[in-house]
């Protein structure tokens, strides 16, 4: 039933494209490139922003690290049909016979900006983030590249990535600070 529901909602939102140049147009760069917009904003506040932003953004890694994981292990126990293997109408952007349950896109780009939510500094980035991970989610279908249920899924999962290491952030701070500190003595051992 589910199923069914799924591939439903995916041929009407899919059956839009290719009615107009420009809404294509749009939907395949949000969907190509909506998750690289995550990845240039850690590198532009990496370099931009306070020591205190550096934490939010090796945590904000971590969260995708985790969210990408917990993609692989869904994946892998979970038999989902791939889109490339069921007949549909329009598929804009090409994509090759790999899994699409859940979206990894969606998943990393959701994984940053939801938790930079949770920090006053970096909040309005998030919300900007997550909107555009949900507008790429959205594109993704549009383009047929995934079901609903794979962005869908990919939301969930970069939410609760978020949160747990929202929840795990000082352990993993801890954790990365021993790491960086036990591989600079090793550096300086050496030369």
């Amino acid at each position: 039933m589910i199923e069914q529901l799924n591939i439903q909602v995916y041929s009407q939102i899919n059956s839009l494209a290719g009615t107009d140049v420009v809404l294509d147009g749009v939907a395949k760069l949000f969907a190509k490139y909506s998750h690289v917009a995550g990845i240039f904003y850690l590198v532009f506040a990496w370099f931009r922003r306070g020591f205190f932003i550096k934490d939010i953004i090796m945590c904000a890694i971590c969260s995708v690290i985790i969210g990408v994981g917990i993609n692989l292990i869904i994946s892998a126990t979970y038999q989902h049909p791939m889109l490339f293997l069921v007949p549909h109408e329009k598929m804009l952007i090409p994509h090759g016979p790999t899994r699409s349950f859940p979206s990894d896109y969606t998943t990393s780009i959701l994984s940053i900006s939801l938790f930079l939510i949770w920090f006053k500094e970096t909040r309005t980035a998030g919300v900007l983030l997550t909107m555009l991970g949900l507008f790429g989610g959205m594109a993704r279908i549009f383009c047929g590249v995934h079901f609903p249920l794979d962005i869908i899924v990919a939301c969930g999962v970069g939410l609760f990535s978020a949160f747990l290491t929202y929840l795990l952030r000082n352990w993993i701070i801890h954790a990365l600070e021993l790491f960086i500190n036990h591989e600079s003595r090793i550096y300086k051992n050496r030369f």
